[in-house]
């Protein structure tokens, strides 16, 4: 079983979610997910495999850029 077989979390199933997740627009659909994921029993590990495997869309709330930004500060690893 890999991260993304979790039937846990909020976006599984969800073709609401893999559409804002992977939209090209950040705007207004990144605050749409970060909502959608805020509360997700498993965000954290979202986030994790997000910064782990450089995944392209949102993931556990983030955009690319903003888990690059915290890569860059320390904040992870």
């Amino acid at each position: 079983m890999t991260f993304l077989d979790n039937q846990e979390a909020n976006c599984k199933d969800s073709d609401y979610a893999f559409k804002l997740a992977f939209s090209q627009t950040v705007n207004d659909t990144t605050r749409m997910m970060v909502d959608f994921c805020a509360d997700c029993p498993v965000k954290w590990d979202c986030l994790l495999f997000a910064i782990d495997t450089d995944a392209y869309g949102i993931w556990g709330g983030t955009t690319r850029d903003f888990r690059d930004q915290m890569k860059k500060n320390g904040a992870f690893r």
